[in-house]
């Protein structure tokens, strides 16, 4: 049993594994791959992926300023995952514009990013 945050890439390949045995349509890891471990542990969540139908999570930031201005927000900055989960797995940009008090108040369906 292990404890803690984040949890090891090494353990997230192991269950991704074991429920890629019930043959799911798709996996959603609501988690962001965005920085190295070791090339051991990336590698064996690589393969995971890569035999699981798997959907990873991207971020963005947005300014104040342009919170509400578009149809189509415009995040300042991106968090990808890293490569190779980039590749092997389908990415989702969810994110939730708040208002200054920080009540949720607006789910974009939609992202003009750097990749389209």
């Amino acid at each position: 049993q292990q404890r803690g945050y984040p949890l090891q890439r090494s353990t997230l390949a192991r269950m991704i594994l074991a429920i890629g045995t019930a043959a799911p349509r798709t996996l959603a890891l609501d988690l962001l791959l965005v920085d190295p471990t070791s090339p051991e542990t990336d590698e064996a969540l690589a393969q995971a992926l890569e035999r699981t139908p798997s959907l990873v999570a991207a971020a963005g930031s947005f300014g104040r300023d342009e919170e509400g201005s578009s149809q189509l927000p415009a995040p300042k900055q991106m968090l990808w995952p890293l490569s190779p989960f980039d590749r092997l797995a389908a990415v989702g940009l969810v994110n939730i514009s708040s208002d200054a008090s920080g009540t949720p108040r607006h789910v974009p369906l939609l992202f003009r990013t750097d990749r389209g």
